[in-house]
């Protein structure tokens, strides 16, 4: 992984510069002149290694606390179910790219796309290399790399000490994925284990703290879902996939607002098999629609936060 390797590369660059100051050119020329090698070595392989971006899913997993046996190693029990756990949640993180809604119960969307190898094992405390399956170069991300980085984004969010920062995130979940967040922090917290995340620029340590304000958060989150058909004039802003429909064809009578699922547009639609007609978007816009929409209720605290998301468009009117 790109940060591990600048990490480690950077603390040899560091030993490398202490013994250049005990050794000076007069009193150990040959001892001088190869550790001033190793340090050009050092400080190019930095440097290159620095302007590399990788494209594909990379995340490093680091546990402490009682699961770690000193140097020797990790309760296998806790490590297999941690990592299973983290592997769920990535695969249905990957479901939900580009706005699509996970489905409330069947097969997890994309499962197979989903799988990260564990490619390397950090002594010390714990730790565990994840990476993509497929070894093709790209030249943008890769969906399961996006899918990696929203996993850790949502772990560290959701045991963050902003509350905003929480609420925010929690907006984000969705029955199952709740769930697998319960799972997880229940599973670190009962254990007395830490969890150290590195993906990418982001490095963040979940201490014990952390881990307890985070179980008591998802605990305490209640996650109702429901299609309701409903009709009005709609408005879309395709380019951040928002949703408004109104009960006036000016838009000005909100009645509803959200975000537009992925397979919510005739063109999905019709890779489904639905029976809707390809139509621009200047045929769908201002027009009076039927329409499924997805409603959630996020409660916590005895505050309910509602959201909808428009699923399908049923038919014009």
């Amino acid at each position: 992984m790109k940060k591990l390797e600048l990490s480690s590369l950077q603390a040899d660059l560091a030993s490398i510069n202490a013994l250049l100051k005990k050794h000076s050119e007069a009193d150990d020329p040959l001892g001088w002149y190869q550790f001033s090698e190793r340090k050009r070595e050092l400080e190019a392989a930095i440097a290159a290694l620095a302007n590399t971006h990788p494209t594909e899913a990379q995340v490093a997993l680091f546990f402490g606390g009682a699961p770690v046996k000193g140097s020797r190693g990790i309760l296998a029990d806790f490590a297999g179910q941690a990592l299973d756990t983290f592997q769920d949640l990535v695969n249905k993180r990957l479901s939900t790219l580009g706005g699509l809604a996970l489905r409330a119960r069947g097969p997890v969307r994309g499962r197979a796309d989903a799988q990260l190898l564990i490619t390397d094992i950090v002594r010390g405390s714990v730790g565990f290399v994840l990476q993509e399956a497929s070894d093709m170069q790209r030249l943008v991300d890769t969906p399961l790399k996006d899918a990696v980085d929203q996993a850790t984004e949502l772990l560290s969010h959701i045991a963050s000490t902003e509350e905003e920062v929480f609420e925010s995130a929690s907006d984000e979940l969705d029955d199952r994925t709740l769930i697998t967040m319960q799972r997880l922090f229940k599973l670190l917290d009962e254990s007395r284990a830490t969890l150290r995340v590195v993906d990418g620029e982001k490095d963040f340590l979940l201490d014990s703290r952390a881990v307890s304000r985070a179980r008591q958060r998802v605990e305490a989150i209640q996650i109702e879902e429901r299609d309701d058909t409903v009709e009005g004039f709609l408005f879309l802003l395709p380019e951040t996939r928002r949703f408004d429909l109104t009960n006036d064809a000016e838009g000005i009578q909100l009645l509803y607002r959200g975000m537009v699922d992925r397979g919510a547009l005739p063109a999905a639609q019709a890779e489904e098999g639905v029976a809707l007609p390809l139509l621009p978007l200047s045929a769908i816009v201002g027009r009076r629609w039927r329409v499924t929409l997805h409603r959630k209720d996020v409660s916590q605290r005895g505050r309910v936060r509602t959201s909808y998301t428009l699923v399908r468009l049923v038919e014009p009117l």
